[in-house]
């Protein structure tokens, strides 16, 4: 949690594009999920994880990075 902390800090202390951060837990309890949240991960899955489980989430954040990219792309050439 401190290194997901930590982490979101240096990301906004150097004007850096958030990196996804989803605990890997055998926890699956709502305060667990919350408290993960407010460390400031984005996800969060219990052990065990099933290989599709893990392939949906990644390709979420592919294309959530994907979308962040045009958007920047798009404002830096002032469309």
């Amino acid at each position: 949690f401190s290194a997901t902390q930590q982490l979101r800090a240096w990301e906004v202390g150097n004007q850096r594009i958030r990196t996804p951060v989803v605990a890997l837990t055998a926890h699956i309890l709502a305060e667990h999920k919350e408290r993960a949240r407010q460390a400031g991960m984005d996800g969060h899955m219990a052990k065990p994880v099933e290989l599709s489980q893990l392939r949906d989430l990644i390709e979420h954040w592919v294309a959530q990075r994907d979308q962040q990219n045009r958007t920047t792309s798009t404002l830096q050439a002032g469309v």
